[in-house]
C-alpha cells in the first residue's frame, strides 16, 4: 500500500479527448495530522503514481514517475479493461511488496475519481467521489485506498504496521483541486530510527567522508539501500575517516549495485563509483529515515550513530558524531 498521492513533486498533466487538461492534485506536508470529524486518514502510498484513463475499449496509463508504465505494469491494463464504465480517470498509485510491507503482490490502490460517464467530478465532495469509485473498480482487480481508524494516534500506527511511511488526512468535503498541493490533503511521515549495513563511503578529499553507502541485509546477502549525507558534518569528516580506515577493502559488500535495483538512478553511477571505498561490513548505521523512493532506495537519511554489528542494542561501542567530535551536537 502506498501513500495515495506522491510519488511525484510535480503535478501530472494528461490529455484526453474531450478534457482541455487535467492535473493531478498533490498533498501538503504537515508536521503534525489535523483532528477532528472533518477529517478522513489514508494510509501514505510511497508507490508509483498511475492515472487510468478509459474511453471505451481504450486504456491509457499516466504516470510522471514511470516512461513506459503500459510495459512495467500490463496488469493495469487488463483490470481497467474490466471496469463497467465507458469514461473514467482514475487517480491511484502502484503498490509493489517489500520486506516491510504487507502487500502480497503488486497491486494498484485507487484513491479518487475525477471523470465518470462525461461528468467532471472534481467539484464533488471527497466522500461522493469515494463512494463512486468503490462501486465503478469492484471486482476489477483493482483496490480501493481504505479509509483507516478516525483515531489519529492508531491510524499512524496502523499505517506504519503496514509498512508504509505515514499518513494521508483528506477533508471529507474536498474538491479535487488540479494541480493545486492543497491544505484539504495533509502528508504526515513520522521519522523513523532504523539500523543499516555500512558498506562503504564517497571520499570527500583525501582525509573525510562526504557521504556513507549503507544497505540492509537480506538473509545470506546485503542490498544496497542508499547515500547517507545528512548528519557527517564538520570536524566529523576526518574522525569518521579515521574510524573507518580499518574496514577498508577491494570488494563491494552490496549485490545490486547495478541490478535490477538500478543503484546508478540514486547513488554513483558505474563511472562516478571509482572514489567510492568499500568497507567489511562489520558496522551498523542508525539513520533517521522519514521516507523511501519508489526504487525501495532511502530519500535524505541522517546519520545518528554508528555501532558493531557485533553488538547487542544494549552493549557494544557506538560511534556518535558527538564522541567524534567531542560535542553534543553533531548527529
Amino acid at each position: 500500500m502506498q501513500s495515495l498521492l506522491w510519488a511525484t513533486e510535480m503535478p501530472l498533466t494528461l490529455r484526453a479527448a474531450k478534457d482541455t487538461s487535467t492535473k493531478t492534485m498533490l498533498s501538503q506536508p504537515a508536521r503534525r495530522l489535523p483532528i477532528g470529524p472533518d477529517w478522513l486518514y489514508e494510509p501514505c502510498l510511497d508507490g508509483i503514481r498511475v492515472v487510468i484513463i478509459k474511453r471505451g475499449a481504450s486504456v491509457t496509463l499516466c504516470s510522471a514517475e514511470e516512461r513506459q508504465p503500459e510495459r512495467r505494469f500490463p496488469f493495469l491494463l487488463e483490470a481497467a479493461a474490466k471496469i463497467p464504465v465507458d469514461d473514467a480517470i482514475i487517480d491511484g498509485a502502484v503498490v509493489e511488496p517489500t520486506i516491510a510491507r504487507a502487500v502480497p503482490s503488486v497491486r494498484y490502490y485507487a484513491f479518487d475519481l475525477m471523470r465518470l460517464e462525461g461528468r467532471d467530478l472534481r467539484g464533488q465532495r471527497l466522500m461522493n467521489r469515494r463512494e463512486a469509485l468503490r462501486t465503478v473498480i469492484s471486482n476489477s482487480g483493482l483496490f480501493l485506498a481504505e479509509e483507516l481508524t478516525s483515531n489519529p494516534r492508531r491510524a499512524v500506527e496502523q499505517a506504519m504496521l503496514w509498512g508504509f511511511p505515514g499518513v494521508v488526512a483528506k477533508r471529507r468535503d474536498s474538491a479535487y483541486r488540479s494541480g493545486a498541493r492543497s491544505q484539504d490533503w495533509q502528508e504526515y511521515r513520522p521519522p523513523r530510527q532504523l539500523e543499516f549495513v555500512v558498506g562503504g563511503y564517497k571520499p570527500a578529499g583525501p582525509d573525510s567522508v562526504a557521504a556513507l553507502l549503507v544497505g540492509c541485509v537480506d538473509g545470506p546477502v546485503i542490498l544496497y539501500s542508499g547515500l547517507v549525507h545528512q548528519g557527517i558534518v564538520g570536524a566529523s569528516r576526518l574522525s569518521l575517516k579515521e574510524a573507518l580506515a580499518p574496514l577498508e577493502t577491494a570488494r563491494s559488500p552490496f549485490i545490486n549495485l547495478w541490478g535490477e535495483h538500478e543503484f546508478s538512478r540514486t547513488g554513483p553511477k558505474r563511472r562516478e563509483a571509482a572514489d567510492v571505498i568499500w568497507l567489511r561490513p562489520t558496522l551498523k548505521a542508525l539513520l533517521r529515515v522519514a521516507e523511501w523512493t519508489p526504487h525501495q532506495l532511502l530519500k535524505a537519511p541522517t546519520l545518528v550513530e554508528l555501532r558493531t554489528r557485533t553488538a547487542t542494542p544494549s552493549e557494544g561501542t557506538a560511534l556518535s558524531m558527538s564522541a567524534l567530535m567531542h560535542t553534543n551536537n553533531s548527529f
